[in-house]
């Protein structure tokens, strides 16, 4: 089944198709938000790295601090930055008395002139302890999240799991939700479930503390909401996935329920079977979870976790897990302690979903080996298509202490590595999708993340993307890869406008299943399209809209249906074309919220069976996001094309527009 990926390159309602590879967690605005300890977390450390040959300058921004706190500087592909933490005030940190209040000076937004990664590695002051964060970028920006963490079976003196939250703009309402009744949140005695106001830049934690007489565990599933865009870290500091005295920090910045998945593929670590877990939270009720291709072995409702322990990974160390709904997903990873896998080493990452967009190379991560001046043992984990070809510094990944390629049992698409034993600034690219996480360890101490595998709305440059009307382009294509199709189309300038990706899936992802919106009849007036419209829509729902293969307007984008194969052509009973399937989520977008010039910037579309002439299609849309940039109004919905004899599904769809236009 065809796999389509279109990015429009701010052509203004030109409706080019495109698309373009999504370096994820690259941005040029960081949020980092602080986190929270019974064990004081005394070493922290800044990591600033970039794809970039150039010198680009940033800022690192102590929240609450006056500029001249601040640091400046550049950085480059060869020349990453660090520093430690305290050279911009001891921001990250809070102490866990002091959690459920609100702060307006506490974490760091760091910001740069072009796209950078931005990390926080810390050790704790007795070095027992160490953790890391890899901020998401503009993929941390959401409204709707799950918390995750160490399970901690055993609940040993210190352990302690947390929430914590930074607002981006004023008047942000959080809540906190599916909390069980009795829970014991450091310092709240207020009602459930937990409701605060934030203003811009101010962060509030929830946490909960075994030394307290809390049960960590109750906090895992915690749902976070808010009506405007957020930024999370979630997490343990300390705990275990195992039953015993070990600890170590397990923290990471997540993403919200728009960018999960069904899919999920976990590279072992050098952890025994007890703590090499998956963590999988449900979304939504009655969410199946299979393993490696098996049989349902759990199913659970909104806010439930299950445990996969690590006897579940196969023999080459890998483990795939699919889910019936989206799912947060979270990997619990081990190290060695003397060469020997310990209970205090351990780490957790979030997960990302498998996803055709999340193509990309990660370049660079910057001193994998380091955490301050403390020397570990690095590494990264690698899933990838099965066949790609994969470098790491620009060598072939052969040349390295390296595991694999190893096959996954139940999805023959992928395949996996992992590299020991790297030093210094390390660049991992593949010819095709890249999940790339690194981990070092050192002593008792484990930290780690993903570096890619999140994507995000597209870095929009407004100066050089435009193609208009009658001028004159040409594409170029790449079909040396007989399951996939490429292309570039190129103004008469030279600059590239868009690019489109057409693939053949083997295997095709769990389709949806119609929800039943009321559709729309033909003399429905939407309103004008605002952000408080689209929020609404997103919180109530949206109206559907039946269109006919064959109808009043069979074709879009074309001027002459000659120009169309004979299969296609609707005069002769063809089957529908594919600038008509997704016109239909131009059509139900604009049948939601009338919008005056807008622009149309991505497309990703799933493509499961052929429409026949004649055929009525519902397209049922919801709103994914709505987010304003640089003065121009962004929206993020997801449409799904069913047949409405059958209610099968036809199409699925995400499309990111900006419906109005800065100053306009």
């Amino acid at each position: 089944m065809l796999n389509i990926k279109f990015q429009y390159l701010a052509s203004v309602f030109l409706v080019l198709v495109c698309s373009i590879s999504i370096q994820a967690q690259l941005s040029k605005k960081h949020y980092l938000p602080p986190i929270t300890s019974d064990d004081p977390i005394a070493n922290q450390y800044i990591y600033i790295s970039t794809p970039k040959d150039q010198n680009i300058s940033f800022t690192i921004k102590p929240i609450g601090q006056p500029t001249s706190a601040e640091i400046s500087g550049t950085v480059s592909n060869s020349t990453p930055f660090s520093t430690s933490a305290t050279a911009v005030g001891i921001q990250l940190f809070q102490s866990s008395n002091t959690t459920s209040v609100v702060s307006n000076d506490r974490g760091y937004i760091i910001e740069a002139d072009d796209v950078i990664y931005v990390s926080v590695r810390m050790r704790s002051q007795n070095g027992f302890q160490a953790g890391a964060i890899v901020s998401k970028g503009n993929s941390a920006l959401g409204t709707d999240f799950r918390m995750g963490g160490f399970a901690n079976d055993g609940q040993a003196g210190g352990y302690l799991n947390f929430i914590s939250v930074m607002a981006t703009e004023n008047n942000t309402n959080v809540t906190f939700d599916d909390l069980p009744a009795g829970i014991v949140i450091n310092n709240y005695t207020g009602t459930l479930p937990v409701n605060i106001i934030l203003n811009e830049d101010e962060t509030y934690i929830v946490s909960v503390s075994v030394n307290t007489g809390g049960t960590t565990n109750d906090l895992i599933g915690t749902l976070i909401k808010s009506d405007k865009p957020i930024v999370v870290n979630s997490g343990s500091a300390t705990g275990s996935f195992h039953v015993g005295g070990g600890r170590d920090y397990g923290v990471d910045q997540i993403v919200d329920a728009s960018k999960i998945g069904t899919e999920y593929i976990f590279v072992r670590g050098d952890g025994d079977d007890e703590w090499e877990n998956a963590l999988i939270i449900a979304h939504e009720d009655n969410t199946e979870v299979r393993i490696n291709g098996g049989t349902v072995v759990s199913t659970i409702n909104s806010g439930e976790y299950f445990v996969a322990e690590g006897n579940n990974y196969n023999a080459n160390g890998n483990m795939f897990i699919a889910t019936s709904k989206p799912t947060f997903a979270y990997q619990g990873i081990g190290g060695l302690n003397n060469g020997a896998p310990s209970l205090a080493n351990q780490g957790m990452f979030f997960v990302p979903p498998l996803s055709c967009e999340n193509r990309g190379d990660v370049n660079n991560i910057a001193n994998i080996d380091a955490i301050g001046s403390d020397t570990f043992q690095g590494g990264v984990t690698i899933v990838t298509n099965k066949g790609a070809t994969v470098t790491v510094n620009g060598s072939p990944i052969t040349d390295f202490n390296t595991a694999g390629p190893f096959d996954v049992d139940g999805n023959t698409n992928y395949e996996t590595y992992r590299v020991s034993d790297l030093n210094g600034n390390v660049a991992v690219k593949s010819s095709e999708e890249l999940y790339c996480a690194y981990f070092n360890y050192d002593g008792f101490a484990t930290s780690g993340s993903f570096y890619s595998g999140f994507p995000s709305a597209p870095e929009i440059n407004f100066d050089n993307a435009p193609l208009y009307d009658k001028e004159t382009f040409t594409v170029d294509i790449d079909d040396s890869n007989k399951n996939r199709l490429n292309t570039t189309l190129v103004r008469s300038n030279g600059v590239v406008s868009a690019n489109a990706e057409v693939s053949i899936t083997s295997e095709l992802p769990y389709p949806p299943i119609r929800r039943g919106d009321l559709v729309a009849n033909k003399d429905y007036r939407p309103p004008e399209a605002t952000m408080a419209i689209w929020k609404n829509l997103q919180k109530e729902g949206c109206r559907a809209f039946r269109y006919t293969w064959g109808g009043d307007s069979p074709l879009i984008y074309l001027k002459d249906s000659k120009d169309l194969p004979e299969l296609l052509q609707p005069k002769l009973g063809g089957f529908s074309n594919l600038s008509f399937l997704l016109g239909c989520s131009n059509w139900v977008l604009a049948g939601n919220g009338y919008m005056k010039a807008w622009l149309h910037l991505q497309t990703i579309s799933q493509n499961y069976r052929s429409v026949k002439i004649g055929t009525d299609l519902i397209a049922e849309m919801k709103v994914n996001d709505v987010y304003a940039k640089k003065g121009h109004e962004f929206v993020d919905v997801a449409v799904d094309l069913y047949d409405e004899k059958d209610d099968e599904c036809v199409m699925t769809i995400n499309l990111i527009a900006i419906f109005k236009l800065r100053g306009m």
